[in-house]
């Protein structure tokens, strides 16, 4: 009877060690785990706030091709914080043998899920735009053939007689859509982690109150838009 009295003592003075030793270890799982998980946000914040640089950068891009003439155009720092683009170029393009114009904007995000709603129908109309309809269309290059893009019409409410078009298209790492959808899947919304500045989607929008001219001006330099990006992302040659 001694002996199972000390025994049943001894059970008993041993259970709170056990559990408190279980606490601890579990409280040290927690604390761990959750300082690796601090760890992981903090590199995913600091990798989805840094800004991978083109190696050519988009003011790079030719001011005089043919008969036209570019000059650049500022865009107010409201825009250009809501458009969230890692680089951009918006600058007007003047035929120098007659009065045609078009207006080329170019934004280019690292981050594709940031550039998914950044649509002509809404930045225009959202600038006091009149929305006409969207139609999809496709025209010959050159040197990548045949390119479908989509083609808006806006006009400005009476008392003003403007209208415009707007040619849009986007470059999904080197290939040519005019289908948001293309990035806007869960595979595409993930931070670049890796801050790889070849994972990346363009958006080329190319305006004028002329679709001819817009269209015109499309077909002679889509093909210098996409080279570019692909000579930005080239494989060197091994030596």
């Amino acid at each position: 009877m001694l002996k199972l009295i000390h025994k049943q003592t001894q059970h008993g003075k041993s259970s709170p060690v056990r559990a408190v030793t279980f606490f601890l270890l579990g409280l040290s799982l927690i604390i761990i785990s959750g300082g690796f998980y601090r760890h992981q946000l903090e590199k995913i914040s600091l990798a989805a706030s840094k800004k991978p640089s083109l190696k050519k950068n988009l003011a790079s891009f030719p001011m005089i091709k043919g008969q036209w003439e570019g000059s650049d155009v500022e865009i107010s720092e409201n825009i250009l914080r809501i458009a969230g683009s890692d680089d951009y170029l918006n600058r007007l393009y003047i035929d120098k043998d007659t009065p045609k114009w078009v207006m080329l904007y170019i934004a280019y995000s690292s981050r594709p899920r940031s550039m998914i709603g950044h649509k002509p129908q809404a930045c225009y109309v959202g600038n006091g735009w009149v929305h006409d309809y969207t139609d999809k269309y496709h025209f010959s290059t050159l040197q990548n053939g045949e390119v479908e893009y989509l083609i808006h019409r806006f006009h400005k409410p009476s008392p003003n007689s403007e209208q415009i078009t707007v040619v849009n298209y986007y470059i999904i790492n080197g290939k040519i859509s005019c289908d948001e959808d293309v990035f806007s899947g869960l595979g595409w919304r993930s931070p670049n982690l890796n801050g790889d500045p070849a994972h990346y989607v363009a958006q080329v929008q190319i305006s004028s109150a002329l679709e001819n001219s817009a269209i015109a001006f499309a077909r002679i330099f889509t093909d210098q838009i996409l080279d570019h990006f692909n000579n930005n992302f080239a494989q060197k040659t091994p030596e």
